[in-house]
């Protein structure tokens, strides 16, 4: 079982201009929160960075981010809170999870923080295995990012999560620092730290002069001056 819980404070976010296809798309605040949520859970569930990525991508292409109600399949989604309306089969929420596919039912796909841990799945996931989740499929950390998506979305565009890469790792490098953990064996700094301590590396992306070096710094350094 996991221990803790983690939890964005949304209201610090704000919109944000990711790349896509070359061009500069703007995010409303409320996609950013959004993504935050799907971190946060991702962290809970200890998730690694490409994993969030993964999420991220598959949201962005499905929804933009929004959450979605499906008012012609489901009229009760209207009185759930969400941000559009779709009519794309029976699909709902930000992963566009179908509750004909087992994914949960309407409220359950509808909500940020149900749907993602329905989307990563695994031992902790809600769906047993089936629908399976990206932490269910073997081999899903070595495989392109895009198809990792596929393999738990079964995608019609089998190739539409590519274009996102670039734009989900910005917004886990905006909204990572959002999220808080508290609880045993979830690691990570408690914040505000304590006096001494600084921040000497923010996670995401950096500006590499070491041939070779990763250019997507996957954590946050730290170091405690002497004095």
């Amino acid at each position: 079982g996991g221990s803790g819980s983690c939890t964005p404070n949304t209201g610090t976010l704000a919109g944000v201009d990711v790349e896509v296809n070359g061009r500069t798309v703007s995010l409303e605040a409320a996609q950013v929160q959004n993504a935050a949520k799907i971190i946060a859970v991702a962290q809970q569930l200890k998730v690694p960075t490409n994993g969030q990525v993964i999420a991220l991508m598959t949201a962005l292409q499905e929804s933009n981010l929004w959450i979605y109600a499906n008012t012609s399949t489901y009229p009760e989604s209207a009185n759930i809170p969400h941000d559009r309306d779709g009519k794309d089969h029976d699909s709902l929420g930000v992963f566009q999870q179908r509750p004909s596919a087992g994914w949960g039912t309407v409220a359950e796909t509808m909500d940020v923080e149900y749907s993602a841990k329905a989307f990563f799945g695994g031992p902790e996931g809600p769906n047993g295995g089936s629908p399976r989740g990206l932490l269910d499929i073997r081999g899903w950390e070595s495989m392109e990012l895009g198809a990792a998506a596929q393999k738990v979305q079964v995608s019609g565009f089998s190739d539409a999560y590519n274009k996102w890469e670039s734009a989900a790792k910005t917004l886990v490098a905006t909204a990572s620092g959002s999220v808080t953990c508290d609880g045993g064996e979830l690691g990570g700094a408690a914040l505000p730290l304590d006096p001494g301590f600084n921040f000497t590396s923010g996670y995401g992306p950096r500006d590499v002069t070491v041939p070779g070096a990763s250019s997507w710094h996957p954590a946050v350094d730290m170091q405690h001056w002497p004095g």
